[in-house]
Parts: structure tokens; C-alpha cells; sequence
């Protein structure tokens, strides 16, 4: 895991409006963009490709369900260069119909952390459509970050891991929950 883009706390993720699939442009802090994920309809199981940028020529992360049509689906993140798998991201299904809920997993399948729908809005946001998400994010006990959107013209995600100085949740999978989460709301 050479590449710099994967070093930041702070990410940023837009949704392009009008095209067939998901399409996102996934920022740094400041905007500036970073990779460029893509997600077709229309599949038994369908898996998110991110890529360096919207040419789509090189890609650095596949996101892919084990199963399909899975009420509890896991997800496996595998690195697109060296097919190494860096975790999984495991919906907690029965929890999810009043506060979403995920797992994080490391490679060896270890739950290492959570990112919990937080607050008793939770309930309420099932109700009003648009309404503000946020995740709180634990890595092995510990609260490092929290990943919030917001509405406006399209969705906008905000993900902070500024609480892991230390960087051990691994970025590429931290990334991976940004489209991964969008696609689990499905509006």
C-alpha cells in the first residue's frame, strides 16, 4: 500500500447525478479529487469498482459481495493490483432495519471495528427521506472517525478518521465504506 491517496484522515465523497449506475468522485479534504468509483445496475451481484480517476484505466480496489441477494451481506475489499484481500465490510441486517450497522474485518476475518448509525434519529431518518446519516466508526474499541452525509443536490459524504493518528484501520477499506454505504441506502 505504496500510494499516498491512501494516507489521509479526511475524504470526501460526491455522487454523479445523471448516469446509469452509481458513479462517485471520491475528494481529499479539500476537494481536490482522489479515485473515481463505479457501480453497474442491473446485477445479481453487483460490485463497486474504484478506480485512480474517471478514465477508469487503473483500477485500486474492487468492493465485491460474497453472496447474493444477502440480507447480511459481506463484502470482501480486495486491492485490484495485488488481489490481496484487505478486509470485508459485514451489514448487520437484523440491526439495520432501526439503525444501520456495520463490521469491519480485517484479511484473516477478525472483526476489528463497527461504524454504527448513531443517535435516536436513527429511527426517525427511516421516515424522512434526506434526512442527515451519520456513523460513528470504532476500530477495536476505540472511536476513531465517523462518516456523515448530508443532502443537497446529490449525496455528500464526509468521512473523518482524524481519531486514528496512528492509521490502524487500514485507509483502502475506510474508503471502500464510502460508495459501499450509498449503495446500502439505495433511495
Amino acid at each position: 500500500m505504496d500510494n499516498p491517496k491512501f494516507g489521509l484522515d479526511q475524504y470526501m465523497m460526491t455522487q454523479k447525478m445523471i448516469s446509469i449506475g452509481k458513479r462517485y468522485y471520491i475528494k481529499d479534504g479539500s476537494g481536490h479529487d482522489l479515485f473515481f468509483a463505479r457501480m453497474e445496475k442491473f446485477k445479481l451481484k453487483p460490485k463497486i469498482n474504484i478506480y485512480s480517476d474517471d478514465t477508469q484505466r487503473d483500477e485500486v480496489l474492487t468492493i465485491a459481495p460474497r453472496n447474493i441477494l444477502d440480507f447480511n451481506a459481506t463484502y470482501d475489499v480486495v486491492d485490484a493490483k495485488t488481489r490481496e484481500l484487505v478486509g470485508s465490510l459485514k451489514r448487520e441486517g437484523l440491526h439495520s432495519l432501526f439503525q444501520n450497522k456495520w463490521v469491519i474485518m480485517d484479511a484473516a476475518g477478525n472483526v476489528v471495528g463497527s461504524a454504527q448509525e448513531s443517535g435516536l434519529m436513527a429511527v426517525v431518518r427511516r421516515f424522512v427521506m434526506n434526512w442527515k446519516l451519520d456513523f460513528e466508526i470504532d476500530y477495536q474499541g476505540r472511536r476513531i472517525g465517523n462518516l456523515t452525509r448530508r443532502f443537497s443536490f446529490g449525496d455528500k459524504y464526509t468521512l473523518d478518521l482524524s481519531g486514528d493518528r496512528e492509521k490502524r484501520l487500514d485507509r483502502r477499506l475506510a474508503i471502500a465504506m464510502l460508495p459501499l454505504f450509498d449503495a446500502g441506502e439505495d433511495r
